[in-house]
């Protein structure tokens, strides 16, 4: 018999599987898009993280130096800059990026991942 857990957010089938859905809830994982966005961030030097400069779009066009655009979902842009600056700078990330990640909706717990997956990446490339 299913019923509508209002306290916990989801649907459950039973008390046991309430307990598992909720402990499961709280384990940090990545969604595949989110993989995805620090599979890109590989290849994106540090200019890709400045801000976009009006007046250089000539200078770029000329040089062919087009920086990448900054992903249009928030969340997914600050993992993908977190990405970047922890796959060039390491264990000297700032604290500032740490909190934007953290702010975009990022459990603490999930920065372990992010290290993992990044440097895994560093490695295979």
């Amino acid at each position: 018999m299913a019923y509508l857990d209002l306290t916990q957010g989801f649907i459950s089938t039973g008390p046991a599987e309430a307990r598992s859905a909720q402990n499961s809830r709280f384990a940090p994982a990545l969604t595949k898009l989110e993989r995805l966005a620090i599979h890109i961030a590989r290849s994106d030097g540090i200019d890709s993280l400045a801000q976009p400069e009006r007046g250089n779009r000539f200078t770029r066009w000329l040089f062919r130096a087009d920086r990448p655009n900054p992903l249009a979902d928030p969340r997914l842009e600050a993992l993908r800059r977190y990405a970047v600056l922890l796959r060039l700078r390491g264990d000297a990330m700032p604290a500032d990026e740490t909190r934007r990640l953290l702010d975009a909706g990022f459990a603490r717990e999930t920065l372990n991942e992010v290290h993992h997956l990044v440097y895994r990446e560093a490695s295979q490339s």
